[in-house]
């Protein structure tokens, strides 16, 4: 379940790398004291336009996204993994459909640095636990 789950949200993060280009709102704010449920909840409630052909509909949806998880923000979590939510949040609310070719088929190791990378990973894991009857 675990690996399925970090596969998921890589191969998220992959299509959302496809989309567009980077850059935008910062998440250090959010908060990290969220309870697991409502993180949990959240991250699992994708919008619907998440996954569009559209891409101003994708875009759209992945700004909505970034808006709710930097609302709720995280549970208390390692340093590794709350850098990783910072760089998906900060990811998605920074796409711009103008910028898919660049990124078009790219897999996230060809994005990140090595670090990011890591810290992604590490943000992963946390997001593996959200499956059902796991919080």
């Amino acid at each position: 379940m675990r690996l399925a789950r970090t596969t998921t949200t890589l191969t998220t993060a992959a299509f959302v790398l496809s989309l567009a280009a980077c850059g935008g709102d910062d998440a250090s704010g959010a908060p990290e004291d969220a309870s697991r449920e409502d993180f949990c909840e959240t991250f699992l409630d994708e919008p619907d336009g998440f996954g569009s052909d559209d891409p101003d509909e994708a875009v759209d949806a992945a700004h909505d996204y970034a808006d709710r998880l930097r609302e709720v923000g995280t549970p208390d979590v390692d340093a590794d993994a709350r850098e990783g939510f910072e760089i998906y949040v900060d990811l998605l609310a920074g796409l711009d459909a103008d910028g898919a070719e660049d990124l078009a088929g790219k897999e996230p190791s060809e994005v990140f640095s090595d670090d990011e990378l890591e810290k992604f990973e590490a943000f992963s894991e946390v997001t593996a636990d959200c499956g059902p009857g796991e919080f």
